[in-house]
């Protein structure tokens, strides 16, 4: 569970619904789009963290359930 996120727009969300519609909202951006730059991507900082596993990037694509 995510207990917070900090939104796009620099406000701190802990709400689950904010959260959920936030990061909704951000993939729902990316869809079609090609970009060389993402601004609220830090690749330095996704370079240095764990990557997911192969089963774990198949979690990511099932469809969401409440």
């Amino acid at each position: 569970m995510i207990g917070s996120i900090q939104a796009l727009n620099g406000d701190r969300l802990q709400d689950p619904k904010d959260i959920q519609t936030e990061i909704i909202s951000f993939y729902q951006s990316l869809m079609g789009a090609s970009q060389k730059n993402l601004s609220a991507v830090d690749r330095k900082v996704i370079k240095q963290g764990p990557g997911l596993a192969h089963h774990q990037q198949l979690k990511l694509c099932e469809e969401v359930n409440d």
